[in-house]
């Protein structure tokens, strides 16, 4: 590797600086030898064409400079996860909660997920390209300082939809089982393909975020519980989300009960 991310954009960006301080040389050489031609100050123009010719000799070797001197290793960079490293490093002095837990990064409430091949970072489904480490995270700090778009009924409904589809009752008119969530999860992913559209990950912070909103009974009143000291015991049968703080937080099982 050659450096950091952010270092060596830092130095190619100053290069590129120099470039076109080249190409501002250039243009008011040539904007010289046009007013000449306007006004017919024909004795003026030798000097200053050997002059223009000089100034474009040095915005070519300027871009050259900027060219050869952008030598990062992309391909390493992105492909073993240094890129999120370097994320991860800078985060705390740039204001942003942000963590990581199997291979992603969750900037509450955002789970962020690098596509290495394409350059790219998926914020939830947005995709982003504009991966400078300061400015990515200026995009993130602004990101998760904006209000929270979730709607805990709306997802409690389909919760309880699938539930109920588990339970086969039509109607709960006593305490239900405990379910675990991920049957619940399987119920709502079956449609081809549309587990890679809403991931594990993504229906973890979902829960989560239905929890921390405490909204807790559907429209038939019926009141939702989550458990998870039985299913800890088996991780792998666990939802694990990374609570804003920090810290892991782990989802089990769900039931119903009739509001009393």
């Amino acid at each position: 590797m050659s450096g950091k991310f952010e270092e060596s954009l830092a130095k190619s960006q100053a290069d590129m600086e120099d470039a076109l301080r080249s190409v501002q040389s250039a243009a008011n050489a040539l904007k010289r030898i046009r007013k000449s031609m306007q006004t017919g100050d024909i004795k003026a123009l030798p000097k200053q064409m050997d002059a223009a010719d000089q100034a474009l000799g040095r915005v070519h070797e300027a871009f050259q400079k900027a060219r050869e001197g952008w030598d990062f290793d992309e391909e390493t960079y992105f492909n073993s996860g240094l890129f999120f490293q370097e994320i991860l490093e800078s985060a705390r002095t740039a204001g942003v909660d942000l963590f990581e837990m199997d291979g992603r990064l969750f900037c509450y409430p955002s789970i962020l997920k690098l596509m290495p091949a394409d350059r790219v970072v998926f914020i939830d489904k947005k995709r982003e390209k504009r991966l400078r480490p300061s400015f990515f995270l200026k995009l993130l700090h602004t990101h998760q300082n904006k209000p929270v778009r979730f709607k805990p009924e709306a997802f409690l409904e389909s919760i309880y939809s699938a539930y109920v589809i588990i339970t086969e009752r039509k109607r709960l008119k006593s305490d239900g089982p405990d379910i675990p969530l991920l049957d619940i999860y399987k119920i709502l992913t079956l449609l081809p393909g549309q587990s890679r559209e809403y991931s594990r990950q993504e229906f973890a912070r979902d829960i989560y975020l239905l929890d921390q909103s405490h909204v807790t009974a559907t429209r038939d009143q019926l009141k939702a519980a989550f458990r998870g000291s039985s299913g800890t015991r088996n991780p792998a049968r666990c939802l694990r989300i990374v609570t804003r703080e920090g810290h892991e937080k782990l989802y089990y099982s769900i039931s119903f009960s009739r509001q009393t």
